[in-house]
């Protein structure tokens, strides 16, 4: 997965959807995500316990799923970074989407530094 950036919306490669959420979804769900308008969802911040409405649609040029919409505000409250590493699931029985921060790249680069100078000394 990843931010595109300045394009404001997380990207999800399309054989990821395919498998882990649309064989869990109707119809319904599936016809609204492939429409030009999306479909809004919820995500759930498992980390933060909130809950955010998003736009997830799928995009046809690059034959992915996007989520978009209010995905600015979600970066920005989260202070999400490059090389973040996040995970999202579907969940069924709730009917919505869990995000959580799995890695904070800047630990990781903090981390790295602090073995490297122990291995100096």
């Amino acid at each position: 997965m990843s931010d595109l950036g300045n394009l404001i919306r997380l990207l999800v490669p399309g054989y990821m959807v395919k498998n882990y959420v649309l064989p869990l979804v109707d119809a319904d769900f599936k016809q609204r995500v492939e429409s030009n308008a999306g479909k809004q969802v919820t995500v759930k911040d498992s980390d933060k316990e909130t809950e955010h409405q998003l736009t997830f649609r799928y995009f046809k040029s690059s034959k992915s799923y996007v989520f978009n919409g209010k995905w600015k505000e979600f970066v920005k409250r989260r202070d999400l970074k490059k090389d973040d590493e996040i995970g999202l699931h579907w969940d069924t029985h709730d009917s919505k989407f869990h995000f959580s921060v799995l890695k904070v790249a800047s630990q990781e680069r903090q981390a790295a530094t602090e073995v490297a100078r122990a291995n100096q000394q």
